[in-house]
């Protein structure tokens, strides 16, 4: 096995979760789901 670690960066990562985020509907459920619990708990 070969583990690859790096610090994570790609170019263009942001623009590829964006676009996640607008064509998926799934992970826009997903992501919108985390973001209201995690709302609840700051409020």
């Amino acid at each position: 096995m070969t583990m690859l670690v790096g610090n994570g960066y790609v170019p263009g990562h942001a623009d590829l979760a964006l676009d996640l985020l607008r064509s998926e509907e799934g992970v826009r459920r997903l992501f919108e789901a985390r973001l209201a619990a995690h709302a609840e708990v700051v409020a």
